[in-house]
């Protein structure tokens, strides 16, 4: 099998273009391109917000991370899928990190620590292993070329 290349901007193109797909197969070089554009534009946002206002509404203090999530979810979903998993385990694991710090805070106790921290590491172990070069049940390797 022959790979296909991916460059930094094809990248971030095919995340957007899949903001709202759930199907099919992502890339590493387009989680991460895509990934690092809307992280650096987001907290650009965030910045720009707190920096405006002494006091930012309650709404949108909630609302940040979740208008990140959604921004996430679609190219994290595929990804997984590109690996042999499921794409919902992306939104079951991060719901689970997310509900976790909200209602415990960060400043709970150790095994919490611990427990948010193997969580993120299993999320970050899957995101970063290669795709599977065989199609699988979520559609033909975006990487290498039959």
């Amino acid at each position: 099998m022959e790979k296909s290349k991916m460059s930094f901007a094809q990248g971030v193109a095919s995340g957007f273009r899949g903001l709202f797909r759930l199907s099919g197969r992502a890339r590493r070089m387009e989680l991460f391109s895509y990934g690092l554009v809307v992280t650096l534009v987001w907290l650009g946002v965030v910045a720009l917000l707190f920096n405006l206002w002494k006091e930012v509404p309650q709404v949108i203090v909630t609302g940040i991370p979740f208008l990140y999530m959604f921004l996430m979810l679609g190219v994290v979903w595929r990804r997984y899928q590109d690996v042999g998993q499921e794409g919902y385990l992306a939104f079951v694991l991060y719901a689970v990190l997310y509900g976790i710090s909200v209602e415990f805070g960060f400043e709970g106790e150790e095994i919490l620590k611990l427990v948010l921290t193997g969580i993120a590491g299993l999320l970050f172990y899957w995101l970063m292993q290669d795709g599977q070069p065989e199609r699988n049940a979520h559609g033909p390797s975006p990487k290498y070329m039959e």
